[in-house]
C-alpha cells in the first residue's frame, strides 16, 4: 500500500501521459461533463450563460460573421457556441471526441435545421478539403496540449483556414503560473459525485513546472474495484513566446484580449484571449 501511495503521489514527468480523450469518454463521466455544459450557471465544462452569450455577440461583430462565413469550432462539446454562432446564420463545424457532447450538438442542429456539421474524432486528427474564415478554440483547451501538440494544432489550422483566415483561443497567462501552488489535498466522495456513482478517496496533487511555465493537476480516483488517474496539464505563457511560437506556425498576433468577449486585455490577469492570423 505504501509502495503504490508514492507512486500515486510522485511527481511525474512534464506530459508524461495524457488522459484526455478517456476522461471525456468515460461511461459515467461523459455523462457528469454534459450535465455541468448544459447548466447554465456552472464552469467545470463550459463558461457559464451569460459570459458565453456576451462572447457569441462578440465574435459575431468583430469577425463580421455572415451568411457566407464558415466556422470551424476545435473542441466543441455540445455546440453552445457553435449552434449558436449557426443560428447567424454561418457555416459551422465542430470537432469533439466526446460521444454525448457531438451527438447533443447534432441533435439540436438537426432539430433547428441548422447549417452545422458536427465530427465526433480528436481535432488533431482534422482533415478536409473544406477551408474556414475563423478557427476557434476556446475555454484554455490550447493549454491542455504538449508542446508537439501544439505545433500539430498550428499546422493543420494553418491548412484549414482561407488566405489571412483567423484563429481565436485563449490561454492561462504567466501571472496564473506565479500564483499558482503546489499542493496534495485528500477527500472522499460519497455516491453519485462527479468522479464516480460509487463512493471513492481522491488525491488531488497539484505540481508545477519552473522551467516550462506549466502546472499539473493530477487527480487520483480510488474505488473498491479499480484506481482512475487523471492528468489535467495547464501550460501558461508570456505574450512575447506565444508570439514568437505562432509567427514560427505562420501566425501573427493581431489582437490580445481579456477573454474571448473581447474584454481590453489586462497583464495582470490568470488569461487572456489571442486572434492570429494566418501569414
Amino acid at each position: 500500500m505504501y509502495e503504490r501511495l508514492e507512486n500515486l503521489l510522485k511527481k511525474p514527468a512534464a506530459f508524461g501521459h495524457d488522459t484526455t480523450e478517456a476522461l471525456w469518454n468515460d461511461d459515467y463521466i461523459s455523462g457528469q461533463m454534459l450535465k455541468y455544459h448544459l447548466d447554465p450557471d456552472a464552469e467545470p465544462a463550459s463558461r457559464k450563460a451569460g459570459f458565453i452569450a456576451e462572447s457569441i455577440e462578440w465574435i459575431r461583430d468583430y469577425f463580421q460573421v455572415n451568411i457566407s462565413f464558415s466556422i470551424c469550432d476545435f473542441g466543441c462539446g455540445p455546440g453552445l457556441y457553435a449552434n449558436e454562432l449557426a443560428r447567424t446564420p454561418c457555416t459551422v463545424t465542430g470537432i469533439d471526441f466526446s460521444v454525448r457532447s457531438i451527438a447533443y450538438a447534432q441533435a439540436v442542429a438537426d432539430k433547428e435545421h441548422l447549417n452545422a456539421t458536427y465530427i465526433n474524432s480528436n481535432y488533431l486528427d482534422y482533415s478536409s478539403d473544406a477551408r474556414h474564415d475563423l478557427i476557434t478554440i476556446i475555454y484554455l483547451d490550447f493549454c491542455v496540449l504538449s508542446y508537439e501538440q501544439r505545433l500539430q494544432l498550428l499546422a493543420l489550422s494553418s491548412a484549414h483556414l482561407k488566405p489571412n483566415g483567423k484563429l481565436l483561443f485563449d490561454v492561462h497567462s504567466a501571472r496564473h503560473f506565479a500564483s499558482a501552488d503546489e499542493s496534495i489535498h485528500f477527500m472522499r466522495h460519497g455516491e453519485g459525485g462527479f468522479w464516480s456513482p460509487n463512493p471513492c478517496y481522491e488525491f488531488k496533487c497539484t505540481w508545477k513546472y519552473e522551467d516550462q511555465q506549466l502546472i499539473l493537476d493530477k487527480r487520483s480516483i480510488i474505488e473498491s474495484e479499480q484506481i482512475k488517474e487523471i492528468f489535467i496539464w495547464k501550460q501558461c505563457y508570456e505574450t512575447a513566446s506565444l508570439k514568437a511560437l505562432l509567427h514560427d506556425s505562420g501566425f501573427k498576433i493581431v489582437d490580445l484580449f481579456a477573454d474571448v468577449r473581447g474584454r481590453s486585455y489586462n497583464n495582470n490577469a490568470d488569461e487572456y484571449a489571442v486572434v492570429a492570423e494566418k501569414i
